[in-house]
């Protein structure tokens, strides 16, 4: 599951792999054998990425750098008229 979550472009591989987990926790082996093969051949021929990864790797070191900061207004829900003239929402 890490793998499929760090080093796969592909959102299904999770959920593959977390199916999988499940497959072996109910089946047990050496029956759940094929299920790991088959999701190991999908992993292998999956485009790999970590572009996710290294992005939660920046947004650490932002977060340790700037700490935790405000929404910026144009973002933030404008319910009333005030906050619309105030600029949220936009």
């Amino acid at each position: 599951m890490n793998f499929a979550s760090e080093d796969i472009y592909d959102t299904h591989a999770i959920v593959l792999t977390n199916s999988v987990y499940e497959i072996c926790e109910k089946m047990g082996m050496p029956e759940c054998e094929l299920p790991l093969l088959n999701c190991a051949y999908y992993l292998a021929l999956a485009p790999k990425d970590n572009r996710v990864y290294m992005a939660q790797t920046l947004m650490h070191q932002d977060i340790k750098e700037y700490g935790n900061l405000d929404v910026p207004i144009h973002l933030r829900n404008a319910p009333t008229t005030l906050m619309k003239e105030a600029g949220y929402g936009k």
